[in-house]
């Protein structure tokens, strides 16, 4: 095989890749590792999260093995599924923030009109101390009802760039309500 020293781009390492050749797996491992959890980091907000990226990422090649195309080089499939990866764990965490936003506003029908102009007044000052971007995301998504791909196309840039940015901003907004209006 070569050794770890191995050549990602020789043809031959790639096709035994792509046949699932242990030894050719244990050098893209060795070869691809700080790399590929670099990227992670780069796309997820902590550690933690990065690190099961990476995992993750390492464990859907291999279970996909047979889909690996050698005329591509093995960090750009890698790369294609680290995306994928992450754009499932921000979805996943959007669904989670996002959910328990819609509880609390979910209470607003129960309120009376006094308190629910009031929850209204507190999420427009909430919004408006979010940073610029997650403000503007924020506001085109939850007045305007604008999906994430148009919202990217609209601010030109990536709808996973859209998913994190929302579910900071909702990360965000959550502590801010919830001290003006606690639990009873």
């Amino acid at each position: 095989m070569g050794g770890m020293g191995q050549d990602l781009s020789d043809p031959l390492f790639r096709e035994s890749i792509r046949l699932g050749s242990r030894d050719a797996w244990a050098v893209l491992h060795h070869r691809c590792s700080r790399w590929l959890l670099a990227k992670a980091r780069w796309l997820v907000e902590c550690d933690a999260d990065a690190d099961d990226a990476a995992a993750e990422t390492w464990r859907r090649a291999w279970k996909g093995v047979g889909r690996y195309d050698p005329r591509w080089s093995p960090t750009t499939w890698l790369a294609q599924i680290l995306t994928r990866v992450c754009v499932d764990l921000a979805r996943a965490t959007r669904l989670r923030h996002g959910f328990a936003l819609r509880e609390e506003a979910a209470g607003m029908d129960a309120m009376p009109d006094d308190d629910r102009s009031k929850w209204r007044e507190a999420l427009r000052r909430a919004i408006a101390e979010l940073p610029d971007r997650q403000r503007v995301v924020i506001r085109l998504h939850l007045f305007a009802h604008l999906p994430a791909a148009e919202i990217a196309r609209l601010l030109r840039g990536h709808p996973t760039d859209v998913h994190h940015c929302l579910a900071r901003a909702i990360k965000n907004l959550g502590p801010r309500l919830r001290r003006e209006f606690p639990r009873r």
